[in-house]
């Protein structure tokens, strides 16, 4: 495991017990979460293998068992997959057994070419430098004419570290953050044979839920257009030209 992945995997584990406490994570929740899951039901309404890449604490879980006969859940942090693993006993009755969680790394994901309908990638390859080797390992374990959904923070946010806080004051823990632009991703993608279908960029302008005006949100209040984060769908084996960035509608 690389000294980023080492590092990576120390923060989220110092963070996994209060991570759904934070601002910052119901924000994406209630603002990326909904997008994510309105393009699956677009782009793949029959879905047998789903896998979540950076599943932290199970946010995506309960949603996607719901639409799947098998979720795999992959974490690099131990600590977020025993949360998402709490979460799984207590929703056991909904869940079944169609909820898998392990440890692992999307620089080297644990699974055969070819194998899932839907991947999600959460909030991860901006963690680290070579976005394109990453991408590769994404579509790598996508099905033909299967579907990746790609979300991260947007290079205009110019969050250069993610900061973990305790109680809203202490530092826990930090990670350094490679930004890009959503464009950029798509154009990678597009060249190792995705079809771009959608790009959702969400500032504050058009966000569904906003929190107080929390630090990590910086000067977007003055620039409320500004995007945050965005979200890509991407079709494996679909050649095309790609979509043009446009605001996401989101659900109220």
């Amino acid at each position: 495991m690389s000294e980023s992945s080492n590092d990576i995997k120390r923060a989220y584990d110092k963070i996994a017990a209060i991570y759904d406490q934070r601002s910052w994570a119901r924000f994406w929740q209630r603002n990326e979460k909904p997008t994510v899951l309105a393009l699956i039901r677009q782009w793949a309404p029959r879905v047998t293998r789903l896998l979540d890449v950076g599943c932290g604490t199970g946010m995506y879980m309960e949603d996607c068992v719901a639409m799947c006969c098998e979720y795999h859940g992959l974490d690099i942090s131990p600590g977020m997959i025993e949360v998402a693993r709490t979460k799984r006993a207590r929703l056991a009755s909904a869940l079944g057994r169609r909820a898998r969680l392990c440890v692992g790394s999307v620089a080297e994901i644990p699974f055969p070419d070819l194998t899932f309908d839907v991947v999600i990638c959460s909030k991860v390859i901006s963690h680290y430098e070579n976005h394109a080797a990453l991408l590769g390992e994404l579509v790598r374990v996508v099905r033909k004419d299967g579907l990746l959904l790609l979300s991260d923070i947007h290079a205009r946010h110019g969050k250069e570290y993610g900061v973990f806080r305790k109680d809203g004051e202490e530092i826990v823990a930090r990670v350094k953050n490679y930004l890009r632009d959503p464009m950029d991703d798509s154009r990678a993608l597009s060249s190792m044979g995705c079809m771009i279908g959608a790009i959702r960029e969400i500032s504050l302008a058009n966000c569904s839920w906003q929190p107080a005006r929390i630090g990590v949100l910086g000067n977007l209040w003055e620039r409320p257009d500004c995007p945050i984060l965005y979200v890509i769908a991407a079709v494996k084996g679909k050649h095309g030209e790609e979509a043009q960035s446009t605001y996401s509608d989101m659900p109220s």
